[in-house]
């Protein structure tokens, strides 16, 4: 009997009681859909953001987000691809993933068939493809700084051509006679699409940093953002000063990446951290 690629999806039902709380319909009607209706060629779609990968006996499992849930929360998926199948779907986290499926059947067991089980229904994988990520911005924010105070730096991909970058920098003011036409930017220019893929490349390390051992605050330092994704759907992180205490919070891959934008833009990471 032909092996086959098993993906067991279990969707867990965090949003059902919000729901009820807001007043919404809860009749089994509305809650037979785990997304937002995408048809299209008799196949149903949804968006799942890999959140992590952990091996396990016979294969990987994946930790999702579900994007297109239509619920207040997002529902979390967890997929389990088989090792024969480990090559062709090569899942990465922080990446995201377009789903088209059919429902083929009412039953408790998927039965190892291919697809993911929800409301006692399996619904058959049909296709998956990768979303791209189109847009990376850096946002930074400092509380004391006149210059620069607020800097932001989004790179967008333009198709398969060259990358705009959106640059703005906006200082502080401190009084009203104080003159900061000058010091602010807002300014536009265009990069080499393989600048941009290289900045991209470096993503997929985040997705190790350990968010309680990075976790840090106080009254002076920056405020660092970092976001990408589809104009739909992003990945953020976010971390006080990530040039304090570097290596011990885990945050050297976030601060690298920091830097690489930050050059991106002609500015000087030095001083804009």
């Amino acid at each position: 009997m032909k092996t086959i690629l098993t993906i067991l999806a279990i969707v867990l039902f965090t949003s059902c009681n919000s729901q009820e709380n807001k007043g919404k319909s809860t009749n089994a009607e509305n809650n037979e859909q785990p997304f937002t209706n995408s048809v299209a060629e008799n196949l149903t779609f949804i968006n799942l953001k890999i959140l992590n990968k952990i091996p396990i006996g016979w294969g990987v499992k994946y930790k999702c987000i579900n994007l297109s849930a239509s619920s207040a929360e997002n529902d979390t998926i967890i997929l389990s691809i088989a090792t024969e199948k480990m090559k062709e779907f090569d899942l990465q986290p922080n990446n995201i993933y377009k789903l088209g499926f059919e429902k083929i059947s009412e039953t408790k067991f998927l039965n190892r068939t291919t697809g993911f089980l929800y409301n006692d229904k399996v619904w058959k994988l049909k296709s998956i493809s990768e979303q791209p990520i189109s847009i990376i911005k850096f946002d930074l924010q400092h509380p004391l700084r006149i210059t620069d105070h607020k800097v932001s730096i989004e790179l967008k991909k333009q198709g398969n051509k060259d990358v705009l970058v959106h640059l703005i920098s906006i200082p502080l003011i401190v009084s009203q006679g104080q003159d900061i036409i000058e010091k602010s930017i807002d300014t536009t220019f265009f990069i080499e699409n393989t600048r941009f893929l290289k900045i991209q490349e470096l993503l997929p390390k985040l997705s190790g940093i350990d968010n309680k051992k990075a976790k840090a605050s106080g009254k002076d330092g920056t405020v660092c953002k970092l976001q990408f994704g589809t104009i739909e759907y992003k990945t953020t992180y976010e971390y006080w000063s990530p040039d304090y205490n570097t290596t011990e919070r885990g945050l050297d891959d976030f601060l690298h990446i920091c830097y690489k934008i930050i050059k991106t833009a002609n500015l000087q990471p030095e001083v804009i951290l």
